[in-house]
């Protein structure tokens, strides 16, 4: 093995029992996350860097070799989450699930910056999420058998979380499966609800029964957060990607503030509200029938122009 794929898998391992050794250690609950979350990072890497080395570096340059134009790498730092997610997405790499590797990474800064050691069931959840990553980057991308990879110990840790987290998550889930009137473009984010405190998937409905009107609870850290601050930040996390993309690219945001609740929750695409499922209450100016946008609700119906005419 090269030292880039060597180093991802001793991290996971060194993860792993870290994770078997926590208990009440702060700093062992601390390095168990850092180590897993580092570990996937590295896989990625070595995914990119079979396809071209100069794809791991956070910066490239272009340089002139016999007459044509390449691309080297520029300095010692590698390419950080942004640069990977963005890199591998350009590249048309399917059958990664960003979704959980920004789980693991929420659960990893939790544990470093708030909750210190962690709960038990969010150290299990790092340790479940990393075993369904390495195994869809191992098997998928990089052609390898997880079980040769790994000691034969820390595989069966990590087959052994996965099984007993993904029973929990699936009783959390029928849970939220009870709720009516959930729109069919946050369904998938409904049903991979996750914790805004712990970033943990084990979210349960404890009352109520139409959406977005229901009282949550995280079984893993206990919080129970406002479900109108969840679902704005799961809807944000869901197109952040979108989002990177029209910031750099100066196109349009594909979330507005909605003109009835005034929530960031307004789905561009659906031109309608994902929490409060309203639309815009003016479609068309009343004066030259022009559409009018989402800035342009507050203007009693009139598109921007119409209303610098009328004054």
């Amino acid at each position: 093995m090269n030292d880039l794929f060597s180093n991802a898998v001793a991290s996971i391992e060194l993860g792993v029992l870290d994770f078997e050794l926590a208990g009440n250690d702060a700093k062992r609950g601390l390095s168990a996350t850092r180590n897993l979350y580092a570990g996937v990072l590295l896989l990625l890497k070595e995914r990119l860097r079979r396809l071209d080395p100069t794809l791991i570096s956070a910066q490239v340059e272009p340089k002139l070799d016999g007459g044509q134009v390449i691309w080297r790498g520029k300095g010692k730092n590698t390419a950080d989450y942004q640069d990977l997610e963005s890199r591998w997405k350009s590249l048309g790499l399917a059958g990664f699930d960003w979704g959980r590797l920004s789980s693991l990474r929420k659960v990893r800064n939790n544990v470093e910056h708030l909750y210190h050691a962690g709960t038990e069931a969010m150290l299990r959840q790092a340790v479940a999420d990393t075993f369904l990553l390495v195994t869809e980057l191992l098997r998928d991308h990089l052609g390898e058998t997880p079980a040769q990879v790994f000691s034969e110990e820390a595989w069966e840790v990590l087959l052994h979380e996965a099984t007993t987290q993904h029973a929990l998550v699936v009783a959390c889930r029928q849970s939220r499966s009870t709720v009516v009137g959930v729109p069919q473009p946050m369904s998938a984010i409904w049903d991979g609800l996750q914790c805004d405190d712990c970033g943990s998937e084990l979210m349960r409905v404890k009352g109520g029964t139409t959406y977005p009107d229901v009282h949550l609870v995280c079984d893993a850290c206990g919080a129970e957060p406002s479900t109108t601050e969840i679902l704005s930040a799961a809807l944000r996390d869901e197109y952040h990607f979108e989002w990177y993309q029209a910031v750099k690219d100066g196109e349009v945001d594909p979330l507005g503030a909605c003109p009835e609740c005034g929530k960031e929750t307004y789905l561009i695409s659906e031109d309608q509200c994902m929490l409060c499922l309203e639309s815009r209450p003016y479609q068309r100016c009343i004066r030259c029938d022009e559409q009018l946008g989402l800035d342009e609700q507050d203007n009693s119906g009139l598109c921007g122009y119409c209303l610098h005419m009328a004054r």
